[in-house]
């Protein structure tokens, strides 16, 4: 039994555990009307675990570093998980998986069945892999915040259509629900500031060239501007709800344009 087929049967068995974990939140809601939903929480755990373990392997083999497309959209939907495990033990956020597991199971068994070709890196300096490491994880931060911005869309317009079942009825207060996305949005927003200016100077350590001004760092700055005057016009306006929340997709949306975008054009499209 080679490695290659052990990977593919621990992507089906991630994917699967993720989804079942997801399915039963959405099961509990419809059962319990409760707004702390912690179900699914241990074949979540579980799943995060396995998803690491896969990661390893496929990223660091025959002594290099792969980090394609892919396998960079893994490790950011890991994280992504693994924040949203810790948030649950702090904050009532447990129906946030409804949305960000089966996306992370999505991109498991993508990054496995295709995987696009390989970028391999023979080291990585301790600069570049401390700026990546502070920019995936404001990555997972945002991303959270993009499924918490999502359901606060989807939760007001069903109360406004006077349509909303059992299960928006477990989710938290509206209040709690802004609460959380900005918290979400100031951590976030806070390692990313952080990931741009380590970037800008420690360009020569970080990616090897001279500072310029390329289309991933003018998207950037328009991510993070974004990010920022949202931040201001929640304590200037009180921007809130439906508002903040079509705001933060926005927002979120250029940021992925500017890493995962110009990427899917070389890798998926070009094939380079």
């Amino acid at each position: 039994m080679n490695i290659v087929f052990l990977t593919t049967i621990w992507s089906i068995f991630t994917a699967g555990l993720y989804a079942l974990s997801s399915i039963t939140i959405i099961r509990t809601a419809l059962d319990s009307k409760s707004s702390a939903i912690k179900a699914g929480y241990l074949p979540a755990a579980i799943g995060a675990g396995s998803h690491a373990l896969i990661l390893s392997v496929s990223v660091f083999s025959n002594d290099q570093i792969n980090i394609n497309l892919g396998l960079a959209l893994s490790f950011v939907a890991w994280i992504v998980v693994v924040m949203y495990l810790i948030g649950l033990r702090r904050q009532p956020v447990a129906t946030l998986g409804v949305i960000l597991l089966p996306f992370a199971a999505f991109v498991v068994i993508v990054t496995e069945f295709l995987p696009g070709p390989a970028m391999t890196l023979d080291h990585v300096n301790p600069v570049a892999l401390s700026h990546a490491l502070i920019a995936i994880m404001a990555y997972g931060l945002l991303s959270l915040a993009l499924c918490q911005a999502i359901l606060i869309i989807i939760q007001e317009r069903h109360f406004r259509n006077k349509t909303a079942g059992t299960f928006f009825h477990a989710l938290p207060s509206m209040e709690q629900m802004n609460s959380i996305l900005f918290g979400l949005i100031i951590a976030g927003f806070s390692l990313l500031t952080i990931a741009l200016v380590s970037g800008s100077f420690f360009t020569q350590q970080v990616f090897g060239t001279p500072f310029k001004f390329t289309h991933h760092i003018v998207l950037s700055i328009l991510g993070w501007f974004a990010f920022g005057t949202l931040l201001i016009a929640r304590y200037v306006w009180g921007w809130r709800g439906q508002v903040a929340a079509i705001w933060t997709v926005s927002s979120f949306s250029i940021l992925v344009l500017a890493y995962f975008g110009a990427r899917f054009v070389v890798e998926i499209i070009l094939n380079k």
